[in-house]
């Protein structure tokens, strides 16, 4: 059952990209992935931390991407 449902996810996010731009091409391998990062000076008592989400917008001609430094705060 688990394979089956892996093909399926794998399915539907190659139908995903397949409706990406053109000229979007380029951006797809980060596209439904969330980056995340620490800075320098973050400390244990004063975390310090980036979080970008890349998505496609707009049926596939434009490319959102979500920042958060640390949840908001």
């Amino acid at each position: 059952m688990r394979p089956l449902i892996l093909l399926c996810l794998s399915l539907f996010s190659s139908l995903a990209f397949a409706g990406l731009d053109p000229h979007l091409s380029r951006f797809a391998p980060y596209l439904d992935k969330t980056w995340r990062g620490e800075f320098a000076n973050s400390t244990p008592e004063r975390p310090m931390v980036d979080v970008s989400r890349w998505e496609s917008a707009l049926q596939g001609k434009a490319i959102r991407i979500r920042h958060s430094l640390n949840q908001g705060e």
